[in-house]
């Protein structure tokens, strides 16, 4: 078993957040290769797996793992000059990961699930100004629920 399963399920807990993406199109590709190998190598050591999702300027994540190691990297997150307008959407105690298999971060940019997405972000008028409502925020979270079995 991986370092993932060793943490007790009774610990685990999960938040998932949006944010407004500003990083230049012309180092995009570099910057998300860089967020997924910083993060899976400090995920990795705390026991935190999850999805990231980059889509029209945004980022979509979920993160699961030990509080403590969530909240510092909660933190780490809303210091990042890559995005701003973070929006965390759940931070919440979780029986089971969604995600138990990445321990490594996965950067989703390409999927046939977008076109939900991008539905959904036109119908909510998501704009960096305006926050999203209880029913936007289930919407997101069972959009990347979709993604748990889902190879990009």
């Amino acid at each position: 078993m991986g370092i993932i399963s060793k943490i007790h399920e009774s610990d685990l807990f999960s938040f998932t957040y949006i944010s407004h993406c500003i990083v230049p199109n012309s180092s995009l590709k570099h910057e998300l290769a860089n967020i997924q190998k910083v993060a899976s190598e400090r995920n990795a050591a705390v026991q935190v797996s999850g999805k990231l999702i980059y889509r029209r300027d945004f980022f979509l994540q979920r993160l699961e793992g030990p509080k403590l190691a969530l909240n510092q990297i909660l933190e780490s997150i809303s210091i990042d000059t890559r995005h701003r307008n973070i929006e965390v959407l759940f931070f919440d105690k979780i029986s089971r990961r969604i995600f138990p298999d990445w321990s490594q971060i996965q950067v989703i940019i390409e999927s046939n699930l977008f076109s939900e997405l991008d539905s959904f972000l036109v119908q909510s008028s998501l704009v960096p100004e305006h926050s999203l409502n209880d029913c936007q925020s289930m919407s997101l979270l069972k959009f990347m629920q979709q993604f748990k079995d889902h190879e990009s």
